[in-house]
């Protein structure tokens, strides 16, 4: 299933939303084994609809990375976590 602009966005505001998750290390979890996170088509619709795609470049190291999925998934992990965060502080 492809993942759409709303679709995404429905899915950040539930993590935001989530009490459970305001512990940061919980949400890095969640975010972490996230099925947009860890299926590479999804990690693309990830990059497609952020709108935090510059937070890759703060924390992101390609140290590691043994092929372009990965690349991927690590930069839609820090995307999507960026969304989160800063939906919760708006």
């Amino acid at each position: 299933m492809q993942v759409t602009s709303k679709t995404y966005w429905d899915e950040i505001v539930t993590l935001a939303s989530d009490p459970e998750l305001r512990d940061y290390d919980n949400l890095l979890e969640c975010i972490d084994s996230h099925e947009y996170i860890i299926y590479t088509d999804k990690a693309l619709c990830v990059l497609m609809h952020t709108k935090s795609d510059s937070a890759v470049f703060e924390d992101f190291n390609l140290n590691g990375c043994q092929d372009a999925s990965e690349v991927y998934t690590r930069m839609a992990f820090h995307a999507m976590l960026a969304d989160v965060l800063e939906y919760r502080a708006s």
